[in-house]
This record gives structure tokens, sequence and C-alpha cells, in this order.
């Protein structure tokens, strides 16, 4: 895919995070224009990876592998650019991330220890609170259009905190 079809392709609420993923592996990385396409392009599908859970026409509930968008991160960082929304954040913040015990972290953290907590109770059989200081330039998206006032790193995060977490009944 050249750069013209990755910035004219339809990308929000069309890819699965895998298809993004191959998506992305297309584009050479080593021109700016095409690293400043995969951002863009990511932005505009991030938020939409979650959308079509439970749609039976398409299968848009595939995890999104930390490893493989981390790698990407990486090999495009070159074009990303700050936004607003990371700018306006303090130098170090503590983010939060409710998950299932057993997994590793992940990329997606939130501002709101509530939304955490959101996320953690989705995992009734063994739910955890994860809390981590990061500094504002291992943000690489910040996000609050589905009021989860998301947080994704560019890379899982080494040192974090195991919160203890009680669902209410």
């Amino acid at each position: 895919m050249n750069f013209h079809q990755w910035n004219t392709a339809p990308i929000r609420g069309v890819v699965t995070p895998g298809e993004f993923v191959a998506m992305a592996r297309t584009l050479d990385p080593r021109k700016d224009r095409n690293a400043r396409a995969f951002w863009s392009g990511l932005r505009g599908a991030w938020s939409s990876f979650g959308e079509c859970e439970g749609d039976p026409e398409a299968d848009h509930t595939e995890a999104i592998d930390p490893d493989e968008y981390s790698d990407l991160f990486a090999i495009f960082r070159v074009g990303w650019r700050s936004t607003p929304e990371i700018d306006a954040l303090p130098e170090t913040i503590t983010i939060w991330r409710g998950q299932h015990g057993d997994e590793p972290p992940g990329l997606c953290w939130t501002l709101k220890r509530a939304t955490a907590e959101g996320f953690a109770w989705r995992h009734p059989e063994r739910p955890v609170i994860l809390s981590t200081t990061v500094r504002r330039s291992d943000v690489a998206l910040c996000l609050h259009d589905r009021d989860e006032a998301e947080v994704v790193l560019f890379a899982p995060p080494d040192e974090y905190e195991e919160v203890y977490y009680e669902p209410e009944n």
C-alpha cells in the first residue's frame, strides 16, 4: 500500500487490530510521510478497535498485541507528533489499568481509576487494577472520545503496582 492509498483508505471502524498491523507493515517507515500517515491512521482507528464487539457480522474483538504495536511504534516513531491532548498532560502522570490478574500489562491505560475499575470488573475471576507513574514522553496517544481518558503508551511499563480491587456488589 502506498502513502496515497493509506491516507484515503476508510480506516475508522473498518479494520481489526491485526488488519491495521498488516496495513502498517506495507508502509516504508523510512519515508517521513509514511510515518506521519501511520500515526494519523492509528489515531483514527484506535478507538474503533473495540466498537464492533459482539457484532455477529464483524470480528473486531481480537486483542491488541502490545509487542506488535510497540514494535510498530518504534519503527514509525520518526513520524510521531504530539497532540494538544498529550501536551496538556503534566510532565509525570499516574495512570491506571484494569485487567485480568494473570495477564501482563498492556499499552492501554487510563487517567481515571474508576475507568480502570470498570475494566477490571470484566474479569470477575481475578480482577486487578494496576497503577504506575510515567512521563508524558512515554505517551503515544491520549484519547478522550469514549470518556475513558485513555493513554496509550509506546511500550508497556517495566514497573507497576498491583492495587487490590474488591468490586462492589
